[in-house]
């Protein structure tokens, strides 16, 4: 749950796609991907209740299969919270790699309803964040 050394695996010019949310969610960019990241319901979990005094449950992203292709990758995950899987909390994620450099072109990604909802609640923050992501990298 590190967005730093998640973006380290992503190419500069990479661009993230999460089909149900749609284009408010399309990043371009490792670093507009970078920020998105830390707005994914695993990475905000950690942050809001890693330092908390009560002890919850783990929230894991667990990976099922994985199907590659000459310079892709297919991952089917699902979430778990604990020991049990969450409902509704499956999806298929696919990254498009680079062949020369081993860096992440693209991902798209498909979720079921609960990560909707969660997605759709932070959008409009996610949106705010890719703009001033892209106006900083803009001015440089």
């Amino acid at each position: 749950r590190n967005a730093t050394k998640a973006a380290s695996f992503l190419s500069d010019d990479c661009v993230y796609e999460d089909l149900l949310l749609g284009p408010n969610t399309v990043c371009r960019g490792k670093e507009a991907f970078a920020a998105a990241l830390r707005f994914h319901p695993a990475f905000i979990a950690s942050y809001l209740f890693g330092s908390l005094p009560i002890i919850l449950p783990a929230l894991k992203i667990v990976v099922d299969s994985v199907a590659e292709g000459v310079d892709c990758v297919g991952v089917e995950w699902h979430v778990e919270i604990g020991t049990m899987p969450f409902p509704l909390g499956r999806g298929l994620s696919q990254a498009t790699i680079d062949k020369d450099s081993g860096r992440i072109l693209r991902v798209v990604d498909i979720a079921e309803a609960p990560w909707r909802v969660i997605g759709l609640a932070f959008a409009p923050l996610l949106s705010v964040g890719v703009l001033l992501s892209e106006l900083y990298l803009f001015k440089r």
